[in-house]
């Protein structure tokens, strides 16, 4: 049996109720939650900026902070950060920065570099490249 994960913006209806149950920052414009078969597996909020994307928050369900992240979880990260991505191109939001301390020891992997206030960035071209056809 295959087990998809999905990760989609959290309906407006829905807001104000994941807000009451999440530690959700105050400032975003979307809020995305990953589910797979039917359980949430992670979450994350975006806020739009003048040419970028900001990651505030990512939280990945039953993560302890400061343990280092196994396998699936980088897989779930990578997934919601790839999401995140698309939200930007389709905003023409040229670079995206993570906010996220939690996620500091991971970011590299993907080509995120930390800016010179310790923010991850990384233009949005580096992360999702478009086919050769296209």
């Amino acid at each position: 049996m295959v087990i998809m994960i999905s990760v989609l913006p959290v309906p407006e209806k829905e807001k104000a109720k994941f807000c009451e149950t999440h530690p959700v920052c105050r400032e975003f414009s979307c809020i995305y939650s990953a589910v797979e078969a039917g359980k949430e597996i992670g979450w994350f909020s975006v806020r739009e900026e003048e040419n970028r994307l900001v990651i505030p928050q990512m939280q990945l369900t039953g993560r302890t902070t400061g343990e280092e992240m196994n396998g699936e979880e980088k897989l779930v990260a990578e997934l919601m950060i790839r999401s995140a991505a698309s939200y930007a191109l389709n905003r023409y939001l040229p670079e995206i920065c993570c906010e996220e301390a939690s996620l500091g020891s991971f970011l590299p992997e993907l080509k995120f570099v930390k800016n010179s206030i310790g923010i991850y960035t990384i233009q949005l071209q580096k992360l999702i490249h478009k086919c050769a056809s296209c």
